[in-house]
């Protein structure tokens, strides 16, 4: 069920499925909406409670000032739960996403039952991923944010998977372009500043799942390898037909390993 909530202060659009024992929440990535997860959210209805929002800054949400950090986003998720009265959930975050997720997890531990990784690691930027962000954001102010949602979308497909997902890279491009600018630069400020996790994932007890797509051009999968090597308490999962998209390229493969994860 698709409704409208202000939580945290901001005004959201949330799709809840409001049945099951076990929930999850689907945390989209950056210039992506709660319209990536249509097709995973009826896979996973049947045996979950499913939850998912626009990110504020995206999809229909408010925008809330100049830097959506971290854990201000993180406080919109566990302002959501309350006002649902859901007690816990296991968290899913796509990208960007997962950044959110992990900042959740180290803040409401009480309210986490696992952390799922979507593409996405612990580490801050480095200083060559902030001054790309930096570049993207005078692209945006400077009314060229339709040259990122041509781009990226194709990019977060593996080369195999494009002939047969076309569809999906047009919604995501319609999805990009939908974007508030604002929001986009919110939410890229708010990476650019966000702390480094690493030790929270080495440390914590909570459980943590991990997918890594061998063809990911935004994570090249040489950088995976040394990511499962340096952390073998995270459960890793590598779909080897995916690029950013396992979720969508691999459906299927996806949802067998988020099952083996809650019902282990």
């Amino acid at each position: 069920m698709e409704k409208f909530i202000l939580a945290n202060g901001c005004a959201l659009r949330i799709v809840d499925t409001v049945k099951g024992d076990k929930c999850i929440v689907l945390i989209h990535g950056y210039l992506e909406s709660i319209e990536i997860f249509e097709d995973l959210i009826k896979t996973l209805k049947p045996n979950y409670r499913v939850l998912a929002f626009d990110v504020p800054g995206h999809g229909i949400s408010e925008v809330m000032g100049e830097n959506h950090s971290m854990e201000f986003l993180a406080d919109t998720l566990h302002s959501i739960l309350e006002q649902l009265k859901i007690d816990s959930c296991y968290v899913a975050g796509h990208s960007m996403g997962g950044y959110i997720a992990t900042k959740f997890a180290q803040k409401y531990p009480q309210n986490c039952d696992g952390l799922m990784m979507i593409h996405c690691t612990f580490g801050a930027d480095t200083a060559e991923r902030r001054d790309m962000r930096e570049k993207e954001i005078e692209l945006i102010k400077a009314g060229k944010k339709e040259l990122l949602a041509r781009l990226n979308p194709s990019k977060a497909i593996a080369k195999q998977n494009k002939k047969r997902l076309e569809e999906v890279i047009s919604n995501l491009e319609d999805q990009a372009i939908m974007t508030d600018d604002d929001g986009a630069v919110a939410l890229l400020n708010g990476m650019t500043d966000r702390e480094d996790m690493t030790e929270f994932a080495k440390s914590t007890n909570i459980p943590i799942m991990s997918f890594w797509g061998k063809h990911d051009d935004f994570i090249p999968f040489e950088m995976a390898e040394e990511y499962i090597k340096e952390n073998p308490q995270i459960k890793s999962v590598v779909m080897e037909d995916s690029g950013h998209l396992c979720f969508i390229e691999q459906e299927q493969e996806f949802v067998d390993a988020i099952n083996n994860f809650i019902n282990k």
